[in-house]
């Protein structure tokens, strides 16, 4: 038992690691590049609406100094825009660009054909067992503290069925 959880975890990490460098590799394949964090590009365009760094580290789960190196990056290849807070001069707004919204497009076109080349050739008991098992570990890595970013919940999560969690 204690071979097939190792094997298992080695599986788990090993299509991690493979899934993002397929990612990267059909970024680069299609000129999308990399200038900045896309969790950031992808809570803008979802939420449309600006956001202070504080409120960006927060809902990402990021540290702020992480946020304030990608936000300089980002509104250098102007993927991003900052304004001055309206009501405190002291914090900026920031707000996804045009430019922005056409990287947050191309990635997630890049993200949904490798993910369809991954699960080519699963049946439909294939998805519903994977559902099953990828509900039940995120909520126990909830049960530690983990949560998934806010942007990325409409993608993992379905709390729906946290009972069968306790099975």
């Amino acid at each position: 038992m204690d071979s097939e959880k190792g094997e298992i975890e080695k599986q788990f990490r090993a299509i991690f690691h493979m899934h993002m460098s397929c990612v990267r590799r059909e970024c680069d394949r299609r000129g999308i590049s990399n200038k900045g964090h896309p969790l950031i590009l992808f809570l803008l365009r979802k939420e449309d609406k600006a956001f202070s760094q504080q409120e960006i580290a927060r809902s990402l789960g990021l540290k702020p100094p992480t946020v304030a190196i990608a936000i300089k990056r980002m509104e250098k290849a102007g993927l991003i825009s900052k304004t001055a807070d309206n009501t405190d001069q002291r914090f900026n707004r920031i707000t996804i660009t045009e430019k922005g919204r056409q990287a947050v497009d191309s990635s997630k076109a890049v993200f949904d054909y490798v993910d369809e080349v991954m699960l080519n050739g699963l049946t439909d008991t294939d998805y519903k067992q994977l559902h099953e098992v990828f509900s039940r570990i995120i909520i126990n890595l909830e049960s530690i503290g983990a949560h998934p970013s806010g942007c990325m919940q409409e993608f993992c999560c379905d709390n729906s069925d946290k009972s069968k969690g306790n099975n």
